[in-house]
């Protein structure tokens, strides 16, 4: 799905469905992670993120921040770094890409020149940005920062139909502020 608006309400909206869908899905269970970049528009992404919080677990992502990923000599940034882990992913067949030909040319568009991945836009406006949302799906999955090290919190109580359910304390209402 390719969508585009310039009100963050409606690109809210459409997210909040999305994760309605996924949620209810047969198998698989809720969405683990939705991952935002907020390189340009950070207040957008941090208001659109306060918005998401109650449905999926949100990190917003910065590409120009510096990482010093394992395997890395020097130094790079989020955007390289994402970058490579999704052309990896892409190259060892870890992703059935819509055979949409706005996916394939627009997945196309972003190339990697000495080191940095860059896009040139082409004539009908497409510029990356399957790509870009590609490795943000990526880190979303692979990405352990957030994830529990420990049980110690985590109550445990029963579904209506008497499954168990486990409650993360972050996941748990807070107590009212005095």
């Amino acid at each position: 799905m390719v969508f585009k608006s310039k009100k963050r309400q409606v690109m809210v909206e459409k997210l909040q469905g999305i994760c309605r869908v996924i949620a209810a899905r047969p198998q698989g269970g809720p969405a683990r992670r939705l991952c935002i970049d907020a390189t340009s528009e950070r207040l957008a992404a941090e208001e659109t993120a306060d918005d998401l919080r109650a449905q999926v677990p949100v990190e917003l992502v910065i590409a120009s921040m510096a990482v010093q990923p394992v395997g890395y000599d020097e130094p790079t940034n989020y955007k390289t770094y994402l970058g490579d882990l999704y052309s990896i992913a892409v190259n060892e067949n870890r992703y059935a890409l819509p055979s949409s030909p706005y996916i394939k040319q627009d997945q196309r568009l972003t190339l990697k020149d000495q080191g940095r991945y860059v896009c040139t836009p082409d004539a009908d406006g497409k510029h990356g940005d399957t790509f870009d949302s590609g490795k943000l799906a990526e880190w979303a999955l692979v990405n352990t920062s957030g994830a529990f090290t420990t049980a110690a919190g985590i109550s445990v109580g029963a579904a209506a139909d008497g499954r168990k359910t486990y409650i993360a304390p972050r996941m748990q209402p807070c107590a009212p502020r005095r």
